[in-house]
């Protein structure tokens, strides 16, 4: 299956954190281990989590490509 990842960090220093590269690794980890394929990946940074899902444009990005058939469910 081709998926899109999704990440999010809240503050101004998970950014220089580790924030971004521990979620990458563990959506990667369970891709593999799910057979889903990650074809794009979009990074929300310095988001809370109360934030309203259209004040958050990474989320609206993926959202409008996934509506718009670029991400598929097809194997390969």
């Amino acid at each position: 299956m081709k998926v899109f990842a999704y990440l999010r960090v809240s503050g101004k220093s998970q950014l220089r954190g580790d924030g971004f590269p521990r979620q990458e690794l563990a959506i990667r980890r369970y891709a593999e281990q799910h057979g889903h394929t990650i074809v794009k990946t979009f990074r929300e940074r310095a988001v809370r989590g109360d934030t309203d899902m259209a004040d958050r444009p990474a989320w609206r990005e993926t959202i409008g490509e996934i509506l718009g058939g670029q991400c598929d469910d097809d194997r390969d």
